[in-house]
């Protein structure tokens, strides 16, 4: 039965009636001797995993003679069409020279100089149909028997090069704009960092500053929270003491003593750091978090996934600056609990430090009580100097980056230490105007996501009309129809005429070879 209607000087016909079709072979590989370099050239499917192109000459490795002829290789002339049969079905391209293949292949010798480019097109276009065709446990395979059965519609040869001239107009332009999109992510990335480094440098904000001149820079602030932080480590250690029965003289002493040992935030390295405005200022991270959540990596060893426990999050489950709640593995409780220093709220700042350094993401609601791996660090803001986007944003930015390169370890897995992160600097505008980079930022990123969908979406289109182009080309609507062409009911009587001949000549052949060697052993006796 006929896979769809063609036009009345088309036809079907299987493959075994416009082909030889040719297996192919592999001599024992122990052998070195069974290969060579220059030698016979020899395909397996391998070498197409990641071919791209239409004409092919050789594998990655050729025959010797010797392995030649101890192998089921069958040399095929150029213009045949080498299909993959198995692991996968579907690779195709079209031999530019004499080659053979191993046992992978079902390849076509093409006859009645059929357009081998025509045969490529519709192979590769009939992935999913050939496949339907095979059978197999271990891997799914397509005989020479059920090969030689597969459909083809055929068009008369002059249309056979019309399709083709048609298809490859159109696969240049589709190529074309292909190319011009794969251009556009980089170039989106790049306008982001762009806008991020505008942000953190103060210029995204620079108008909003003329008409906001009275704000409280950003260091008045710092001194503020630094003096009260100073206030609540005195009180808290005079509270211990108290609580340690000390009363009178000898607690006046040991508060003195103690007071002494306060350590003010070490000064910030500003080299390689750009001038910001006036009412900003660089500071390190650990002083932007709260005092009771320190900058801290988190679970060592997690154990095994328990369906109903805690979730736990990997650097690899961070993505586009979002974590993939429905990928993330969970822990424990047991395990949990002896981390409860890095256990998570909401608003939390996640900072990938472990193979794919500089991964941000701020925690939802849904990982409230959740943990991270040592592969992470939490950030926990102060809210009373940063706002959590607006931090998250920073980490994400040109100058974090170019700290993160400072403080990196190792090359085969990238590492930084918690400590580096702590001593990270960041640029801190005024809390109110930390709001206003946050919107700006947000407003704009928006439009560049627009612009991705849309990117993607016309990658989309291409890809259907690519489907389209070929669908068109076999239903017989791609390019007209010249009632003048030789009919491919014609073609095809003619190569089973030529099939007829050379198998009679084979006959022939093989009945003289018998009838000598007779004739030779008749003349022995």
């Amino acid at each position: 039965m006929s896979r769809w209607k063609l036009p009345g000087n088309w036809q079907w016909a299987p493959a075994a009636a416009i082909a030889d079709i040719v297996g192919g072979g592999t001599p024992p590989t122990k052998d070195p001797e069974n290969f060579s370099e220059n030698g016979i050239p020899w395909l397996t499917p391998s070498d197409l995993s990641d071919y791209q192109g239409v004409y092919i000459s050789r594998g990655r490795r050729d025959l010797s003679q010797k392995g030649y002829d101890s192998s089921g290789a069958q040399l095929m002339p150029r213009d045949s069409v080498l299909f993959t049969s198995r692991a996968p079905i579907g690779y195709c391209v079209i031999a530019s020279n004499d080659i053979c293949t191993n046992q992978g292949f079902k390849s076509f010798v093409l006859m009645g100089k059929m357009e081998p480019k025509f045969i490529l097109h519709y192979l590769l276009s009939s992935k999913d149909y050939a496949e339907s065709l095979g059978s197999g446990t271990t891997f799914t395979e397509l005989s020479g028997a059920r090969i030689a059965k597969l459909e083809f519609p055929i068009p008369p040869l002059n249309e056979q090069k019309r399709i083709v001239e048609r298809i490859e107009q159109l696969q240049v332009r589709s190529r074309r704009a292909r190319e011009a999109l794969e251009t556009v992510p980089g170039l989106l990335e790049e306008l982001r960092q762009s806008l991020l480094a505008a942000a953190f440098s103060g210029d995204l904000t620079k108008e909003w500053r003329k008409k906001n001149a009275d704000i409280e820079p950003a260091s008045e602030l710092l001194k503020r929270i630094r003096a009260e932080r100073h206030k609540k480590w005195e009180e808290a250690g005079l509270e211990n003491l108290k609580a340690k029965g000390l009363i009178g003289e000898k607690l006046h002493e040991e508060f003195s003593k103690r007071r002494k040992q306060y350590k003010e935030p070490n000064p910030v390295d500003k080299t390689d750091l750009p001038q910001l405005p006036i009412t900003w200022c660089w500071v390190a991270a650990e002083e932007l978090v709260a005092t009771d959540a320190p900058i801290i990596y988190g679970i060592l060893q997690p154990g095994p996934n328990i369906p109903d426990g805690i979730p736990y999050v990997r650097p690899t489950e961070i993505e586009d600056d979002h974590i993939l709640l429905n990928s993330l593995r969970k822990t424990s409780s047991t395990v949990a609990n002896r981390y409860k220093r890095s256990r998570l709220k909401t608003n939390d700042i996640l900072l990938s430090m472990v193979g794919t350094i500089g991964k941000v993401a701020i925690v939802p609601l849904p990982l409230e009580g959740g943990n991270i791996t040592q592969s992470s660090v939490r950030i926990r803001a102060d809210s009373t100097c940063v706002l959590p986007e607006y931090l998250a944003w920073s980490l994400r930015s040109i100058f974090l980056r170019e700290q993160f390169e400072k403080y990196r370890l190792g090359t085969a897995v990238p590492r930084l230490n918690v400590e580096d992160v702590r001593r990270l600097v960041l640029p801190i505008a005024p809390i109110c105007e930390q709001a206003q980079v946050v919107n700006v930022i947000n407003e704009r990123l928006t439009y560049l996501i627009s612009v991705e969908r849309h990117i993607q979406a016309v990658s989309e289109l291409i890809d259907g009309l690519e489907g389209s182009v070929v669908r068109k080309a076999f239903l017989g609507e791609l390019v007209p129809q010249d009632p003048n062409d030789e009919p491919a009911s014609v073609l095809l009587e003619r190569i089973r005429e030529e099939k007829a001949r050379k198998a009679a000549e084979q006959k022939t052949s093989l009945k003289q070879r018998g009838n000598r060697l007779r004739a030779k052993r008749n003349n022995k006796l």
